[in-house]
This record gives structure tokens, C-alpha cells and sequence, in this order.
């Protein structure tokens, strides 16, 4: 996959479409053990039975320390080895809770997201908000700008598409659910990816992308944005060429045509 362009792929997004999934399948464990903890110990807060309580940590801490696949802190070590050494922290009833660790998360998130904006430049110079593009990128810079700020800020740049988040929802339960089922998958990337969601027509301009990635059996849906991305890349860089020789072209016709006009008008004397 082609990403020394730095180009905004996708993967981004596949990595919090997993988080996603993976955060409610957290949250779900942490009910069954706080049902079980009340059902059983009689407890109505598990932070204060000493036996469920750990078992809570534990699979909290599984959350992020021993996360299989890519997300969105899999290659942050540094965060994911303080995260260890704080859910150790709260097991031995040091002066931290989880309220504290549930901030840190949010605080590397948050750095996180700025990281790939910055990674990432031209994706703030897509949108057609008609915002100052120099104004959002100072923005990735201001500590003091909270992430739902700017995040809100950053849609209102590019540009965000209509109904978004319950489209991203509604992709990421049908993920969930082919995620073992390359076809379905498959399926899902084309319609989300290429078609218009009313009409269910290809996109404009997508159709050489959409047979190229229906045609493999192994191309990826990273590659393909990779490639639309490269493709965009080298437009803008040849298009004052293409300018310039529309221009001469231009130029040269209406030569041409003053040629034919002076001959008309010299053969009409004669």
C-alpha cells in the first residue's frame, strides 16, 4: 500500500470502526461481571468487592494492552505501557482510580487525532467549507481547544456530508456483522465507498476505481483510496501544464483563425 505521499487513507477510520466494536464488546464483559458480582456477592458497586473488582481491571486492561488487530493505539507503546503500569496502580489500591485512567485514554485520543490531521494535511484542503485552512491547522497546535471543539470546527472546514454519524453507525454494525464474510465486506466498501446512498448510482469520476477493485481478489479498500488520492496528487501537479497548453492551443487556433480571415479577405480584393 502506497502511503509515502502521506495520504489520508482509510485505515484511520477501519481502526475506530474496530474501537468501536471492540469498546462495546468491553462494556458488555463489564456488565456480565457486575451482574454476576451482585447476583453473587452482593455487591451493588463492584469497586468495593474486592473479588470482581480485579476481574474488572483485568478485562479492561485486555482492552488495549493485549488488543489484537489495528486501532487507534496499537502502535502508541509508550501509552499503552503507562496504561499497564496505571491498571496495576488501581489493583493495589494506590492513590489512583478509573476515572483518572479513563482520562489519560481521552487525553491520548485526543492526541491521536491531531496526530493524523497533522500526518495528513490534505485532507483540510478537500473541504469546500471555505474556511481558513491556515486558521485549522493552528487549531491542531492549541492545546487549550478541547477535541469535540475541534473536531466540530474541523467539519465545519471540510465539510461534513449529511448524516454522517448515523451512516458510520449503521457501516460499522454491518462490518461487525460480515466481518468473516470477505464478499459481504466487499459489498459494503462498494456501496458505502462508490455509490450515491439515494440513487445507488456510481459516483461521479468513480467508475475506473470501482472495476479495479471489483476485478481483485486482493486489492484493499486503502489501496483503492490510495490510489484516487495519487491520482488527485499528480492532477493538481500537471494542471498549470495542462493550462499552459490549453492557453497556446488557444492561442494558436486564434491565429489561425486571423490567418484564414486576412487570406479570405486578401483573396476577395484580388
Amino acid at each position: 500500500m502506497g502511503s509515502n505521499g502521506k495520504i489520508a487513507l482509510p485505515e484511520h477510520w477501519t481502526e475506530l470502526s474496530a474501537a468501536r466494536i471492540h469498546k462495546q464488546q468491553c462494556a458488555d464483559d463489564v456488565d456480565a461481571i457486575k451482574k454476576t458480582c451482585l447476583e453473587e456477592c452482593g455487591k451493588r458497586s463492584v469497586v468495593d468487592c474486592e473479588k470482581c473488582f480485579p476481574k474488572v481491571l483485568d478485562r479492561m486492561r485486555a482492552r488495549y494492552c493485549d488488543a489484537e488487530g489495528r486501532e487507534w493505539f496499537s502502535q502508541r507503546r509508550a501509552f499503552l505501557n503507562e496504561l499497564d503500569v496505571l491498571f496495576t496502580d488501581v489493583k493495589d489500591h494506590k492513590k489512583i482510580d478509573l476515572k483518572y485512567i479513563e482520562d489519560d485514554i481521552e487525553s491520548e485520543k485526543e492526541a491521536w487525532y491531531r496526530w493524523v490531521l497533522r500526518m495528513y494535511p490534505r485532507f483540510l484542503s478537500t473541504g469546500d467549507g471555505g474556511a481558513d485552512q491556515d486558521e485549522l491547522r493552528a487549531m491542531l497546535d492549541d492545546p487549550v481547544k478541547r477535541r469535540e471543539e475541534l473536531i466540530e470546527r474541523i467539519w465545519e472546514g471540510v465539510g461534513k456530508p449529511t448524516n454522517w454519524d448515523a451512516d458510520v453507525d449503521s457501516l460499522t454494525e454491518k462490518i461487525a456483522a460480515a466481518r468473516n464474510n470477505a464478499a459481504a465486506l466487499k459489498q459494503l466498501y462498494i456501496t458505502f465507498f462508490f455509490k450515491d446512498s439515494e440513487t445507488g448510482e456510481v459516483l461521479d469520476n468513480a467508475q475506473q476505481y470501482l472495476e479495479a477493485y471489483e476485478a481483485s481478489d486482493t486489492m484493499t479498500i486503502e489501496q483503492v483510496i490510495d490510489r484516487i488520492a495519487q491520482d488527485h496528487k499528480a492532477s493538481l501537479t500537471t494542471a498549470p501544464q495542462r493550462d499552459s497548453h490549453k492557453s497556446r492551443l488557444d492561442e494558436l487556433r486564434r491565429a489561425k483563425m486571423a490567418f484564414e480571415q486576412n487570406r479570405l479577405q486578401n483573396k476577395a480584393r484580388a
